[in-house]
């Protein structure tokens, strides 16, 4: 099932895109000037309402009595998590872990009960972040001999690198299991 799911989403997004780029009538005519100072500027006004709009969440949130649900959102959250885990010692390298994906104690152990679950072992093609905790989620998804899609971080390269095991280089299985590895860290 998780094959065509994958299958169908990529011929989906890629459809959409395809009737999009060439019927929409938001299409840049041949000489873009134009369309791209208007493009911009109306991104520009989206980006400021936006912006804007997360202030006066935060400002509200602020002022929510304690106990309160209204404070409960994403950074709040967040913030609540990243204190329980430096006060309580559980998370890893890199520190302080406010503001990132955190590392933390176990992580490995968590990497093992994903890839006991259906979806997991069903699945063809997995999407694993890029960031330290997920390392060994990314090294389950190549050992299981899956593909890996990791995002690029500000788009280096495209938006997603393809990582399969039978495409790393060498067949000599220490050198395997070190090129793996290696993969998996980046």
């Amino acid at each position: 099932m998780s094959r065509v799911v994958s299958v169908s989403l990529s011929l989906s997004l890629c459809l959409c895109w395809s009737v999009y780029s060439v019927h929409s009538p938001r299409s840049p005519p041949q000489s873009t000037n134009a369309y791209n100072s208007a493009y911009n500027s109306e991104r520009l006004r989206k980006d400021a309402l936006a912006r804007q709009a997360m202030k006066d969440k935060m400002a509200a949130d602020s002022e929510a009595p304690p106990g309160s649900t209204a404070g409960a959102w994403k950074w709040a959250i967040r913030r609540k998590i990243w204190d329980y885990m430096e006060e309580n010692n559980i998370a890893q390298f890199p520190r302080p872990v406010h503001h990132r994906i955190p590392n933390f104690v176990h992580a490995d152990q968590a990497a093992a009960r994903l890839a006991e679950q259906n979806f997991f072992r069903n699945a063809s093609t997995i999407k694993v972040n890029p960031d330290t905790p997920q390392k060994a989620v990314r090294r389950l998804v190549l050992e299981n001999n899956k593909t890996l899609l990791t995002p690029q971080p500000r788009l280096r390269t495209g938006f997603f690198s393809i990582l399969r095991k039978d495409t790393l280089p060498s067949t000599d299985p220490t050198t395997r299991k070190n090129e793996m590895r290696h993969a998996v860290s980046a």
